[in-house]
């Protein structure tokens, strides 16, 4: 079964900025150019056959186009044990609202998400457990 999540493709300068971030740290795993997005929803293993149906409900969404801008940086964890280091978005209000509709959306076809609090970010770097500080 794939692993899937709905997000919003980076514009490719911005990839390569973000990329510029890199640094030696002990157990990062720094993204690649093509792994870098903001993701919206995660859905985790999906059944090949149920792909379309998840498409036509996010389909459904209704929004307004808005712009972001790379804002901060961050980590889930703390900064000297970091689990995720990411780059903030704003405004995040868009982006929870977006998060907010497919979610309702997705569940009301059925799927299960993520239920965790959701904080809009692009994943810069995963730590493993000897994690050196940020």
């Amino acid at each position: 079964m794939p692993k899937v999540f709905l997000g919003v493709e980076i514009a490719p300068d911005i990839k390569e900025r973000l990329l510029r971030v890199q640094a030696p740290v002990q157990s990062a795993r720094w993204q690649r150019y093509e792994q870098l997005h903001l993701t919206l929803v995660f859905l985790g293993d999906v059944a090949e056959n149920a792909v379309v149906r998840l498409s036509d409900a996010a389909g459904g969404v209704s929004a307004s186009p808005f712009e972001l801008a790379v804002s901060g940086l961050g980590c889930f964890g703390s900064p000297e044990r970091p689990k995720i280091f990411w780059a903030g978005v704003s405004p995040e209000a868009s982006v929870v609202h977006l998060h907010r509709q497919l979610v309702d959306l997705l569940v009301a076809a059925g799927f299960k998400v993520e239920h965790r609090h959701f904080r809009p970010h692009i994943t810069l770097s995963r730590f493993g457990r000897d994690a050196g500080s940020v």
